[in-house]
């Protein structure tokens, strides 16, 4: 399931915020060059501006996945990115690592705000309308 998602997947230390392993999609959205460097902590994915608020996170649980909400992230073309996070931990032996599955908001972020742009000359339209025909 790790590999073939075709959500991008993150694994890392809780304890040292190192990213241990990333799937295909999150190589694709992030870029292999940049993702796969060594030394890479999961704030490394972040805008420079979420790093504090990403640091202030509770822990999430082993039974309960954290939603964190959508976090800003540069994919492999150095745009910003709208980014939803889902995070679960898993114990494994003496240490526990955080999975983090990723779902980009963006488009519909810019979808939604087309479709608010395109409401107000609408809204003039019907009110020219019905002006017209209050004549």
């Amino acid at each position: 399931l790790f590999a073939t998602n075709p959500l991008p997947v993150v694994t890392w230390s809780v304890r040292t915020g190192l990213v241990e392993q990333v799937n295909d999609a999150a190589r694709d959205f992030h870029g292999a060059e940049r993702i796969s460097r060594a030394a890479l902590r999961i704030q490394d994915l972040l805008n420079s501006r979420e790093h504090e608020p990403f640091d202030s996170l509770p822990p999430a649980r082993v039974s309960v996945p954290l939603r964190t909400g959508v976090w800003l992230q540069h994919n492999k073309d150095s745009e910003q990115r709208a980014v939803e996070m889902l995070i679960r931990t898993i114990r494994r032996d003496e240490s526990v690592a955080a999975v983090a599955v990723m779902v980009n908001h963006t488009e519909r972020r810019i979808a939604q705000l087309a479709l608010e742009a395109s409401r107000e000359p609408l809204r003039q339209a019907h009110k020219m309308e019905a002006r017209g025909t209050q004549a």
